[in-house]
């Protein structure tokens, strides 16, 4: 690429001459920047070319699958391909928030599972402790109990 370069200023004749080699050297720069944007617009289209015949060709295969004679058992065969090809920006941020959120469900689902074990380890704990002493209140009716108070009647029991 052209460089840009700064010449110490002598006169105006001469000034005048830096200028246009200047300028010269930025046309030439612009030219090559134009030129670097075709080449780069050139390969997007044919990438956005290729994902599509991609896409194309999974849809085929998938169909062809699907199509085939059913399974010894009886059962048809079904593929479901969740692949997606991303061509865009907003596609890959879409794909990006999705895999947040599903970041976010699992994190709460593993949240949820570690203060239920929790829970049942300090249970286990109570009613080793005192299963013996505990007293119960009330009818021994199921619908008026919790699965807390359930277990402790078992224990004692």
């Amino acid at each position: 690429t052209p460089s840009l370069r700064r010449l110490p200023l002598t006169s105006d004749s001469a000034r005048i001459e830096q200028l246009e080699a200047r300028v010269a050297d930025l046309e030439d720069l612009l030219a090559h920047s134009e030129a670097v944007q075709k080449l780069a617009e050139g390969q997007c289209r044919s990438a956005e070319t290729h994902a599509c015949h991609a896409m194309r060709e999974a849809a085929t295969l998938c169909f062809q699958l699907n199509q085939q004679a059913e399974k010894k058992d009886g059962h048809g065969r079904r593929i479901n391909v969740k692949a997606r090809i991303m061509t865009s920006e907003e596609g890959l941020q879409m794909c990006q928030k999705e895999r947040a959120v599903r970041e976010e469900k699992e994190r709460q689902k593993q949240e949820k599972q570690s203060r239920k074990d929790t829970l049942n380890k300090e249970n286990l704990v109570r009613r080793a402790n005192h299963s013996a002493t505990m007293v119960f209140m009330g009818a021994l009716t199921i619908n008026g109990k919790n699965k807390a108070e359930l277990g402790d009647i078992v224990a004692a029991l």
